[in-house]
């Protein structure tokens, strides 16, 4: 077996206060302090009062709201509080004419906007008007997914061909699409999950059932660039394998068309837990049962990063400390809304209902099962309602589900 490795972005910068720390529940020594916050809180004040008062006044030190101030409030809220503006869409306005305030635009997690809601209430804001959408949005009517149909294209930070390229999507890629604009593009997550506007003559925007037969099953992988009778397939392009015939690969590109390459330009990618996953999972049981402890990455204690870190660290993939750190790392493969790619290993990341943030995260094992370090120590748990070990806290708060590692064959 070969193995494929995303590049791990190691480092990615996180503007101003982190807020509330990994969230875990667990009754901890009342000494214990995270993010700067005694777990107890201060003076009768709980830990929740206490960032809700700190993160108020590094946006308005008077602690009273100035309506002409209030899309500066806006502003602000979003570059503390949106971890990476690359990963997470937040756009939004607000009035400053008259009372009460009033909201408009869009974000992809409700807890983005709830966030900003309680800020501006902080402020002394009431009655804030909320004309927030939140995304996917109904202009995609229901297609909510697409495929790059061309060899590549950039996706760029505004709606506009001459905006600054954000990233480049490849023939095959699978886009999570999240707005269509009336200028001819779609916001989307591209396969990294970057965020950026791409042109809709690029993408062939699908159902739900068309996404998942096209990206699900054996797809090749290109080692090498195809370019043979008009048909141009970039290196690292990933498309959907129909047969093999000797030495000759059939694959099939997003609009249909069949094509007939060289064994030699492709490697199968498995269509099966990979023994990779077996040996993640034999050392994520080994945390098992064992407490969960802030800062902590051993078996005596491991808080929810710390443990997925040293799981995939001694498996030989060194992965940053936090959870949204670890974040950037992979290949995007399931969303809040769209989670039938998603496939034993795969890391997953959950967004706090409190701030707004990435504050957690786990493995995830298949079936809708995952194991994370939790205020219980570290346990298995599910993101399926039937199951008798459901987590609904988990699954209303999941945001994404990333890919560290690929295996052919």
């Amino acid at each position: 077996m070969r193995i494929l490795l995303y590049i791990l972005i190691p480092v990615v910068m996180q503007l101003g206060v982190v807020g509330i720390a990994q969230e875990q529940e667990q009754q901890m020594p009342p000494d214990e302090v995270r993010r700067g916050i005694p777990m107890r809180g201060i003076g009768g004040k709980t830990r929740a009062q206490i960032y809700n008062e700190r993160f108020a006044a590094r946006i308005e030190p008077s602690g009273k709201g100035d309506l002409a101030k209030a899309q500066h409030y806006v502003d602000l809220f979003k570059a503390l509080t949106i971890t990476d503006p690359h990963l997470f869409h937040f756009d939004v306005q607000a009035t400053t004419q008259t009372l009460p305030l009033r909201l408009t635009g869009s974000v992809e997690f409700s807890e983005n906007k709830d966030s900003l809601i309680r800020l501006l209430e902080q402020l002394g804001f009431q009655d804030v008007k909320d004309e927030i959408e939140v995304l996917p949005s109904q202009r995609l009517r229901g297609k909510e997914f697409g495929l790059v149909k061309v060899p590549a294209v950039f996706a760029r930070a505004r709606p506009d061909e001459k905006s600054e390229p954000m990233n480049q999507c490849l023939l095959g890629d699978a886009l999570y699409l999240l707005d269509e604009h009336p200028n001819g593009f779609f916001l989307c997550h591209a396969a990294t999950g970057y965020l950026g506007y791409v042109p809709k003559t690029a993408v062939m925007a699908v159902d739900r059932e068309a996404f998942r037969k096209y990206t699900s099953g054996f797809r090749v992988i290109f080692q090498k660039q195809f370019d043979e009778l008009g048909v141009t397939i970039p290196l690292g392009a990933k498309l959907k394998l129909l047969g093999r015939k000797g030495r000759m690969h059939v694959v099939q590109l997003p609009e249909g068309q069949e094509v007939r390459v060289k064994a030699e330009y492709v490697k199968v990618r498995a269509d099966k837990p990979s023994e990779f996953a077996e040996r993640i999972f034999k050392t994520a049981r080994m945390f098992l049962g064992r407490p969960y402890r802030w800062s902590g990455q051993t078996l005596e204690g491991s808080d929810c990063s710390g443990f997925v870190n040293t799981v995939f660290r001694a498996n030989g993939i060194n992965l940053p400390r936090d959870a949204y750190q670890q974040l950037v790392c992979g290949e995007l493969t399931g969303t809040r809304w769209y989670r039938d790619s998603m496939q034993a290993g795969d890391t997953l990341y959950f967004i706090s209902g409190r701030s707004g943030r990435i504050t957690h995260t786990g493995i995830y094992l298949g079936k809708g099962k995952f194991i994370h370090s939790s205020r219980s120590g570290v346990v298995i748990e599910s993101l399926n309602p039937d199951d008798e070990d459901y987590n609904e806290r988990r699954d209303k708060g999941l945001a994404f589900a990333k890919r560290l590692v690929e295996f052919t064959e």
